[in-house]
């Protein structure tokens, strides 16, 4: 289940609002309580998860489209981790891939994107099985999503 602590315990991240009315990511130190904000776009950034190697992932509306980004460990630039399409996510035990819920034209099924950047959706939610998976349902022990 996602925690927003990071692997080691000595960080958490979440997203706050800033005097200017815009979502950031922000990580805080445990051992001195010390915060850094990670991101600075105007687009909205949200859902902030740490992966098992410590790298950071987030939700962006950066460019009017919901796509998950990636902050390498030690505080780099983010880059883009998924195509369009994709909000809500959380990483699989292995650090391998993550699963987040489709938006836009993906919306109704889950996804599972690997580090090398290919996507599949693991449901088919179409037809008259189609719904709204909503946010902040997702999570996995690696053999269940």
């Amino acid at each position: 289940l996602h925690t927003p602590w990071s692997p080691d315990g000595s960080r958490f991240a979440f997203r706050a609002t800033n005097a200017a009315a815009n979502n950031d990511i922000y990580v805080l130190e445990r051992a001195n309580g010390t915060t850094t904000r990670m991101t600075t776009d105007p687009g909205m950034d949200i859902f902030a998860r740490w992966a098992p190697d410590s790298s950071l992932t987030f939700t962006s509306t950066r460019n009017d489209e919901s796509r998950i980004w990636r902050i390498a460990a030690g505080n780099s630039e983010p880059k883009p981790f998924s195509q369009s399409g994709m909000s809500y996510h959380d990483w699989a035990p292995d650090g391998l891939h993550l699963y987040a819920i489709g938006v836009q034209a993906r919306e109704g099924n889950i996804w599972e994107v690997s580090l090398d950047g290919e996507e599949r959706p693991v449901t088919d939610l179409a037809g008259e099985r189609r719904g709204n998976l909503g946010t902040e349902a997702m999570a996995t022990d690696g053999k269940y999503v």
